[in-house]
């Protein structure tokens, strides 16, 4: 299988337990990095973060928040995919490797960048299989702009590029949390649609397990759904290093309780963490957010395993 980049040697990464001896197909989970910012709408800094996040996550024990221990799981880092030459070289290979891990079965985390690196990564997915899948959308925007600035790629289209893609057959296939701005146009593309949103107004207004509950309950016809997730989604009280901060998002309970009601629920293939800008954060408080969020995430897939002891 092709490698994004060169391996870490460092088993202390990913709460501990990074096997660098093993590979994609024989680890349980497999981590890759897509440091790509190509942001031009909002603030930059967001290629240092897949960096950053290893070296904060070897800080981190693997128990979870109700002191359960995943340390039987195994982690492969697979290394990062470094931008090089054109874009839709740099694209070809990350949808190449994505579409080896799901047509394999092999679950993945994705550290970014921004959140421009889901685009070729669902496009992976979408290459795999041949069924409708469902996309769970964790972000303060929508991301459902044509283009920006004749840039089809952008950041913020990544779920009007999901809207394309052969396994997705309409606006019923995504789950959009936590969300709390639009633009003309996003709205003028919304009106025609009805669109599965738990914004952030009902984020607050009705408890955060039932918020999980009713969003994993809109998907519950596809066998397999893949979990994007912002971390602006969070409120810039907790995570203000972030391309574009939206003041009144979520808590990290909220999150939390959330991501579990989700993974209890369907079946999720693989996931993304993006739009950390470490420098933008001098606190780190928004990597150390995103630590939270994989370290959590990997007990919910270790129980799935029968590895949550």
């Amino acid at each position: 299988m092709l490698k994004p980049g060169k391996l870490s040697s460092d088993s202390s990464i990913w709460c501990g337990l990074n096997r660098p001896d093993l590979s994609c197909e024989t680890a349980d989970l497999t981590v890759f990095g897509i440091p790509y910012d190509s942001d031009i709408s909002g603030r930059s800094g967001t290629a240092k973060a897949p960096e950053v996040l290893r070296e904060v996550s070897a800080q981190s024990s693997p128990f979870n928040e109700e002191f359960l221990s995943f340390e039987d799981l195994t982690i492969f880092d697979a290394g990062d995919f470094v931008p090089s030459g054109g874009i839709d070289e740099y694209f070809a290979s990350i949808e190449s490797f994505t579409k080896e891990l799901v047509s394999g079965g092999h679950f993945f985390i994705m550290t970014g960048g921004d959140h421009s690196a889901s685009i070729p990564v669902l496009k992976g997915i979408d290459d795999a299989l041949d069924e409708d899948f469902g996309i769970i959308y964790i972000d303060a925007h929508f991301d459902l702009h044509d283009e920006v600035r004749g840039d089809k790629f952008a950041a913020t289209s990544v779920a009007r590029r999901a809207l394309e893609l052969k396994n997705i057959s309409g606006p019923e296939n995504i789950v959009f949390i936590g969300t709390r701005t639009v633009d003309r146009e996003e709205h003028a593309f919304m009106t025609s649609r009805e669109l599965n949103c738990f914004n952030s107004v009902l984020c607050h207004r009705i408890e955060s397990d039932r918020i999980g509950t009713m969003a994993a309950k809109k998907l519950k016809d596809y066998n397999k759904v893949y979990l994007t997730l912002d971390v602006d989604c969070l409120d810039p009280a907790y995570a203000a290093g972030v391309s574009h901060p939206q003041f009144a998002g979520l808590y990290g309970r909220q999150l939390l309780n959330i991501l579990h009601e989700l993974f209890r629920n369907l079946n999720i293939i693989g996931m993304d963490i993006v739009e950390m800008a470490p420098d933008l954060d001098p606190s780190l408080a928004s990597t150390y957010a995103a630590r939270k969020i994989f370290q959590e995430s990997c007990a919910h897939y270790a129980r799935k395993l029968g590895k949550l002891k």
